[in-house]
C-alpha cells in the first residue's frame, strides 16, 4: 500500500492513498482522498501530464459529495467543492501513461498532501486486463478537455514507444524538377511570410506554416514570433510535427503603440499551443484493390490525440514558398500491430497574389511493387481566431467552402473570411472534388477525443454528426454532400467539414499528388476579387496540346459586405497562341442570366477584349465565358491575363498559366510472324511464333522526351514458353525489359529514363518483340490472338490517360494440322435450288440458289501433289409423296455435263497442288455453267417439295479417301 507524505500544519486532516501494492503503466488505479475536519470546502487535485483521469467515474462515484466540478487539461488539475464538510472520503481513479516516479497532489486551502508513486511496466500476466481496460481509461468528458496535453513550454512531444523511421532518398519526391539549391534549409519549423499585392493590402500579415498556433503563441513587433508549441520546434526524428497540417496563419499589423499581438489561426483549439498539435489535417488513405475499402490510414499519438504521427525531417524556405519532407505513420484500420511509414513532401506556394490564394501540394511516394489507389482527405474542426463554435460555415458554390467572421475575431479583433477552394482554379493540379459538412461529434469515448482534431481521418471520419450520414472507410467513394448556392449558410452549431479528392492512382516507386488552395481575407465594404479558370474540352488527362479547345471563365466578384463595386470594366488579354471564338462570348449577370456579347468587342490585333461597365453588388459576381483554340506554343507556358477595374482604381487581377505540350497521337501496330519472317496467318501445333508491337507517334515534333513507358500484352492460353523479349528504339538500342508475368498471364514491357542523360524522344519508333510457342494440344481451327496496349509519362510532368491507353490492332493466327496432310476443310450440308419454282411447259435448268457452306480443300503435302473430289448421289430427288425427278440433277465440270445416278460417283475436280492456300471448289457455282444444277424436263415435276442426298469424297492420288 502507498501512503501520503503529508506537508501540513494540521495533523491527519488531509491524506492521499491507494490500496494497490503495484501501480502499472496504462492500468486503472483507484485513489482515496481522506478528509478529517478539513476547514476548506474547495479542493484541487493536481496530477502529472502522464496521468489520465477518469472524469465521468469521478462524477458518478462522488455525486452526493461534490459539486462545481472543473477539469483544466492544460494545468492538469481537477477542482471541486464539497457539498458537506462532514464528508470523510473522496475517491477517484485513472491510469499513468509513463513509467517511473509520478506525483499526485491534493490542496485544501493552505493544506497540501502529496503521494509519490513508482509506476512499473506491464507484466505479461496483466496484459490482457490492461487491454480490456484501455477502452474505459481513454475517456474525457467534453471536447474542451485536451487529454494528455503537453505543458505549454515543452518542445518535444511525448512518445510512449519509439518509432524507428526508415531511411529515404527525398529526391524521389522531387518529380517536378525542384532545385533545392534555390532555397534556404532550416532546422526548426519556420513560418514563411506571404508578400505582394493582396497580401500587402490586408490588416494582417499572413504566413505559410505547419501546424496549429494557439493562445500561448505571440508575436512581438520588435523581435518576432516567440518559440512556443509548433513555432520554431526542432525538426527531425525526435519529435512529431504536423507535416500534414499546412496552415495559413496571421499576425495583426502594428497599430500605434502596440508591442505584441496574438497569432490568428483557424483550427481547434485556440487554448492549446502544444508541439505537434493540429485540428486541421490531411489523411492519405490507401484503397484495398480487392474490397475497395480503406486499408491503411493515418494515426495519432496515443498520448496526445491532437498530435498526428507525422514527422518533418527537413524543411526549405524562400520568398512565398516552403517545402517540408517527412514521414506519415499509418496502420491497417482495426489492426494496430504494425506501423507503416510513408514518405511525403508538402510544397506551399502562391497561386495568385491578386486574390491572395495559396496552394499546398501533398505528394506521397508508393514504395510498394504494385500500383495503388489513394483516397486523400482534408478535415478541420474550426476555431477561427478563437471564435470556436461561433465559427460560421458558408457555401462558395462548386468552388468550395468558406468561414466568415465579418466583424472581429477574439484573438486580434479583426474580421476574417477563410476560403477552402474546390474544383475550379487548379489547372493541371488535382484539387478536392467533394465535401461533407456537419457538427462535431461530442463524446467522452477515446475515438470521440481523436475526432476532436482528426475530422478527415478515415478511421473515424463517419463519427461526426454530418448533415448527411456516411459509411466512412468501408465505402470511401460513396456520394458526399450536394453543392449549395453561393452564400448559403450551413445550419450548424459546432461546424466541422471534410474534403475529398478523386482517386489518385500511383504506380510502383512513383509519386501521387493532391492539392489544396486556400486564402484569408478581411471583409470590407467593397472587396474586389477576380478569378480566371479554364478547362480543356479536348483532353481527358489535363494536358494541353496544339489544336485543343479551351473553355474559359472570367469572374469579377464583390466580396464586400456593404457597397456596390461601381462601373467595372472587364478586360481579358489573350496570348497570341490562342485563337478566340468570338461567337462563344457569353455574359452571365448577377442573377445568373446569360446573354451573347458582341463579337466586335474583341481587338484581334491587340489580342484582347473589354466588356462593361457593370455594377456589382455586395456578395455578387459577373462572369464572362468563352472558348479559344490553342494554335501554337509547344513546350511553352502561355499566360492569359484578366483585369477588372473602375475609375476609382478599385481593381482585381487574375491570370492563368497554360502549359502546352506536344500533340500526342500514339499508334500501335501488332504483327505476328513465322520464324522465317513470313506473316503467320496460320501456324502448326508446336511452332514458335515471333510477335512484334510497333509504337509510333506520327504527329510528334520530337521535342518531348519519355520519363517512362510500359504496357502489357495478354498471352493467349494456347501459347507458352515466352522467350527472347526485347524493347528497342528505332536504332536497335535496348531501352527496357520485356518479361512474362505468370500472375496475369501477360507479356509486360517497361522502360525508365529518369536521368537527365536518358534521352528518348517521343517521335522515336519503339519495338517490342518476343517469341512464344503454340501448345501441342491446341485444337485444330483455334484462333490465337494478341493485342497490346501502351502508357507513358514524360519529362515535362505530363502523362497519357491511364483510363484511355492506346491499343493496337488484334492479330489472329489459325492453328492447322501439321504440314503433310490433305485436309477436307468444309462441305455444304444444304444445296438449295430455290422455293416456289414455276413448273414450265418447256425443259428448264435451275442453278443453285444458295448453300450453307463452301466446298474447300487444303493440301499441305507439298507442291506437285495431286488430289481429286467426286460426288455420289445417295438418294434420288424425291417429293414428300414419293415422286422422283430421275436424271434431273447434273454436275458440270470443265464443260463436261455429268448426270447424277443413284450410287454412282461422278468427277468434280482433279487438282495438282501449287501452294498451301485453300481451294474453294464451290466458288463458281453461281450458274448452270459450273457445279450442280437441275435440268427438269417439261411436265416432269409436280407442285411438291423435293430433296435428295449427295456424298462428297476427297481422294489423294492414288488413295487416302476422305469424306
Amino acid at each position: 500500500m502507498f501512503f501520503s507524505s503529508k506537508i501540513s500544519a494540521q495533523e491527519k486532516s488531509l491524506h492521499l492513498s491507494t490500496a494497490e501494492s503495484i501501480v502499472q503503466i496504462e492500468s486503472i488505479t483507484d485513489f482515496t482522498i481522506g478528509l478529517n475536519g478539513v476547514e476548506e470546502n474547495a479542493l484541487t487535485l493536481q496530477y502529472p501530464k502522464s496521468f489520465q483521469l477518469e472524469e465521468e467515474k469521478f462524477k458518478q462515484e462522488n455525486s452526493d459529495k461534490v459539486q462545481n466540478i472543473e477539469v483544466d487539461s492544460r494545468q492538469h488539475q481537477l477542482s471541486f467543492m464539497l457539498k458537506n464538510k462532514n464528508t470523510t472520503e473522496i475517491v477517484f481513479s485513472g491510469e499513468f501513461l509513463e513509467q517511473g516516479e509520478q506525483k499526485l497532489t491534493v490542496y485544501a486551502g493552505v493544506e497540501k498532501e502529496q503521494l509519490l508513486i513508482s509506476v512499473q511496466g506491464a507484466t505479461a500476466e496483466s496484459t490482457s486486463d490492461q487491454v480490456k481496460s484501455s477502452n474505459v481509461l481513454k475517456t474525457t468528458s467534453t471536447e474542451e478537455m485536451t487529454t494528455r496535453s503537453l505543458s505549454d513550454n515543452t518542445l518535444e512531444a511525448v512518445q510512449p514507444r519509439a518509432d524507428i523511421l526508415p531511411s529515404f532518398d527525398w529526391n524521389l519526391l522531387n518529380t517536378d524538377g525542384t532545385d533545392l539549391s534555390t532555397y534556404e534549409q532550416v532546422s526548426v519549423n519556420t513560418p514563411v511570410k506571404l508578400t505582394g499585392s493582396a497580401f500587402d493590402q490586408q490588416q494582417r500579415d499572413y504566413y505559410m506554416f505547419f501546424g496549429h498556433v494557439g493562445k500561448m503563441n505571440t508575436y512581438k513587433y520588435d523581435t518576432g514570433f516567440n518559440t512556443q508549441g509548433n513555432m520554431y520546434a526542432p525538426l527531425g526524428e525526435k519529435s512529431m510535427l504536423p507535416l500534414l497540417s499546412p496552415m495559413m496563419i496571421g499576425v495583426k499589423k502594428q497599430v500605434a503603440a502596440e508591442t505584441s499581438t496574438g497569432l490568428f489561426g483557424y483550427d481547434y483549439s485556440y487554448t492549446d499551443s502544444n508541439v505537434g498539435g493540429s485540428g486541421a489535417n490531411f489523411d492519405i488513405g490507401e484503397i484495398d484493390s480487392q474490397t475497395g475499402t480503406i486499408s491503411k490510414a493515418g494515426i495519432t499519438d496515443p498520448v496526445n490525440l491532437s498530435v498526428s504521427k507525422t514527422w518533418i525531417i527537413s524543411q526549405y524556405v524562400k520568398e512565398n514558398e516552403i517545402l517540408s519532407y517527412g514521414f506519415v505513420a499509418k496502420q491497417v484500420i482495426g489492426n494496430k500491430k504494425e506501423t507503416f511509414y510513408q514518405p511525403v513532401r508538402v510544397h506551399g506556394y502562391v497561386v495568385s497574389k491578386g486574390t491572395g490564394r495559396i496552394r499546398y501540394d501533398i505528394s506521397f511516394y508508393n514504395e510498394d511493387q504494385e500500383e495503388k489507389e489513394y483516397a486523400l482527405t482534408y478535415g478541420a474542426h474550426m476555431d477561427v481566431g478563437g471564435a470556436h463554435t461561433n465559427s460560421r460555415l458558408f457555401s462558395y458554390g462548386e468552388s468550395g467552402l468558406y468561414f466568415d467572421e465579418p466583424t472581429k475575431t477574439p484573438v486580434d479583433k479583426l474580421p476574417a473570411r477563410i476560403y477552402f477552394y474546390m474544383n475550379n482554379g487548379y489547372g493541371n493540379q488535382v484539387g478536392p472534388a467533394d465535401y461533407k459538412s456537419g457538427n462535431l461529434y461530442e463524446t467522452t469515448t477515446s475515438s470521440g477525443k481523436q475526432a476532436l482534431y482528426k475530422i478527415g481521418y478515415w478511421s473515424d471520419i463517419k463519427i461526426q454528426r454530418w448533415l448527411n450520414p456516411m459509411n466512412g472507410y468501408t465505402t470511401p467513394y460513396e456520394p458526399w454532400d450536394p453543392f449549395q448556392p453561393m452564400g448559403y449558410e450551413f445550419p450548424l452549431k459546432h461546424p466541422v467539414f471534410a474534403l475529398r479528392w478523386n482517386k489518385i492512382n500511383v504506380k510502383p516507386n512513383d509519386v501521387g499528388t493532391g492539392s489544396l488552395d486556400l486564402s484569408i481575407e478581411e471583409p470590407a465594404p467593397i472587396l474586389p476579387v477576380a478569378e480566371k479558370n479554364y478547362t480543356n474540352e479536348s483532353s481527358t488527362n489535363n494536358v494541353n496540346r496544339v489544336g485543343d479547345t479551351l473553355s474559359f471563365s472570367l469572374t469579377a466578384m464583390n466580396r464586400g459586405d456593404i457597397d456596390i463595386w461601381e462601373q467595372v470594366n472587364l478586360t481579358d488579354t489573350l496570348p497570341k497562341e490562342l485563337e478566340l471564338d468570338t461567337s462563344s462570348l457569353i455574359l452571365v449577370d448577377e442573377n445568373g442570366i446569360e446573354s451573347q456579347l458582341d463579337p466586335a468587342i474583341y481587338d484581334e490585333k491587340m489580342h484582347k477584349f473589354t466588356a462593361g461597365a457593370y455594377n456589382i453588388s455586395p456578395k455578387k459576381q459577373i462572369e464572362i465565358k468563352y472558348k479559344a483554340k490553342i494554335i501554337s506554343g509547344i513546350d511553352q507556358t502561355i499566360i492569359n491575363k484578366f483585369t477588372a477595374t473602375n475609375q476609382k482604381a478599385e481593381t482585381a487581377e487574375a491570370e492563368v498559366q497554360i502549359p502546352v505540350s506536344e500533340r500526342l497521337d500514339f499508334k500501335l501496330k501488332e504483327e505476328v510472324f513465322h520464324e522465317d519472317g513470313t506473316v503467320a496467318e496460320k501456324a502448326n501445333q508446336g511452332e514458335t511464333l515471333l510477335y512484334r508491337t510497333t509504337i509510333f507517334n506520327p504527329n510528334s515534333l520530337g521535342k518531348l522526351n519519355y520519363r517512362s513507358l510500359q504496357g502489357y500484352i495478354p498471352l493467349d492460353t494456347n501459347l507458352e514458353n515466352v522467350k527472347e523479349g526485347t524493347l528497342k528504339d528505332q536504332s536497335g538500342n535496348i531501352i527496357g525489359i520485356v518479361v512474362y508475368s505468370a500472375a496475369s498471364n501477360s507479356v509486360i514491357y517497361s522502360g525508365n529514363y529518369l536521368e537527365e542523360t536518358d534521352i528518348l524522344p517521343i517521335n522515336q519508333d519503339i519495338y517490342v518483340e518476343y517469341k512464344a510457342t503454340v501448345k501441342q494440344d491446341t485444337p485444330d481451327g483455334s484462333l490465337i490472338k494478341a493485342q497490346a496496349n501502351f502508357w507513358a509519362d514524360f519529362k515535362n510532368d505530363t502523362a497519357l490517360d491511364q483510363d484511355d491507353k492506346p491499343t493496337s490492332n488484334e492479330v489472329q493466327t489459325e492453328i492447322v494440322t501439321k504440314r503433310g496432310d490433305l485436309l477436307f476443310v468444309s462441305a455444304p450440308t444444304v444445296l438449295d435450288f430455290g422455293e416456289n419454282l414455276k413448273i414450265s411447259a418447256k425443259n428448264k435448268s435451275y442453278p443453285i440458289a444458295s448453300k450453307d457452306d463452301a466446298l474447300v480443300v487444303e493440301d499441305y503435302r507439298g507442291t506437285g501433289e495431286h488430289w481429286s473430289m467426286t460426288a455420289t448421289l445417295l438418294k434420288e430427288l424425291s417429293s414428300t409423296s414419293g415422286h422422283q425427278l430421275t436424271n434431273s440433277l447434273h454436275y458440270k465440270n470443265q464443260n463436261q455435263d455429268y448426270i447424277f445416278t443413284l450410287g454412282n460417283a461422278i468427277p468434280v475436280i482433279e487438282k495438282e497442288t501449287t501452294d498451301e492456300q485453300g481451294v474453294d471448289i464451290s466458288a463458281d457455282w453461281a450458274s448452270t455453267n459450273n457445279g450442280p444444277f437441275l435440268d427438269v424436263k417439261a411436265g416432269q415435276p409436280r407442285a411438291e417439295k423435293y430433296s435428295g442426298s449427295i456424298k462428297w469424297t476427297l481422294q489423294d492420288v492414288p488413295a487416302n479417301d476422305q469424306e
